[in-house]
């Protein structure tokens, strides 16, 4: 998973920036958060996770999965509005999830 984080202050002091990322089948109602991969990311920048294989190799042709990123500045109520995506699997999909 991809995504383009801003800072949650809007005050455009830069701070380091971490995205909050987490996964579903769309016919789930339960979240799963992922660690980014990225950190210490300033305003503009880009996340990045990976959801783990054993999720996504057990995922049948046409399932949907669901993602949402938050961005977080680590100050309580420091997050951004939540930023989602939406893909569905197919057995050739060789590129990781990026949000459009």
């Amino acid at each position: 998973m991809l995504a383009v984080v801003r800072d949650p202050s809007g005050t455009g002091v830069e701070s380091e920036l971490e995205g909050i990322f987490e996964y579903k089948l769309n016919s789930s109602s339960t979240w799963t958060t992922v660690p980014s991969t990225s950190t210490a990311i300033k305003s503009g920048g880009k996340a990045e996770a990976v959801i783990p294989a054993k999720f996504t190799n057990a995922l049948a042709d046409g399932t949907e999965v669901d993602w949402r990123v938050e961005a977080s500045n680590g100050n309580p109520g420091g997050r951004t509005s939540t930023r989602t995506g939406r893909r569905t699997a197919t057995s050739t999909r060789t590129r990781p999830i990026r949000r459009r």
